[in-house]
């Protein structure tokens, strides 16, 4: 979240003038580990109550040099991009957020509502921070960290669903 505006974790932080916070001199700095929102752009992915999906097209930002595919269709470009696992994971995260804020999700997650100073609300959002988390929790359990991505995101599922059972 450190990377995101007011440490957020819902938009990109920005430079001075107003350059992606990972543009370099040389392009991209984080390309091979970059979020789902580079993936997709500029693409942006719309998921409906009912689970269905739909994609509309931004323009380009004009300094943006980037191959879009635009003779492909979206789902090739999706594969290009390798942004399954992402889309994935976003998914698994929404579902948990729905649960904890105690809204219901395209497939029914529900929890009580959260009060703004509900007991273990502070913690939780601390730990939305996929790194961090899994760090703590692999070391308060003595367990070594999982490298692979799909590994991480069990670990920090768990813990996340672990607190909030916890003020259930």
């Amino acid at each position: 979240m450190r990377w995101t505006i007011e440490a957020q974790g819902t938009e990109l932080a920005r430079t001075a003038d107003d350059a992606c916070v990972f543009l370099g001199a040389a392009g991209c700095t984080v390309h091979a580990d970059r979020p789902l929102v580079c993936r997709l752009y500029p693409l942006g992915r719309h998921v409906d109550a009912d689970g269905s999906e739909r994609f509309s097209h931004l323009d380009p930002h004009p300094q943006s040099a980037g191959d879009y595919h635009r003779d492909g269709t979206i789902a090739g470009y999706l594969r290009t991009q390798e942004a399954a696992p992402f889309m994935r994971a976003a998914d698994r995260y929404y579902e948990w957020w729905c649960r904890f804020m105690g809204t219901e999700s395209a497939h029914g997650a529900t929890a009580p509502v959260v009060e703004g100073d509900a007991p273990g609300l502070a913690e939780a959002l601390e730990w939305i921070d996929l790194d961090m988390a899994v760090a703590r929790a692999c070391r308060d359990r003595g367990i070594p960290q999982p490298e692979d991505l799909e590994s991480r995101l069990e670990v920090h599922l768990n813990f996340l669903h672990g607190t909030l059972a916890g003020r259930d």
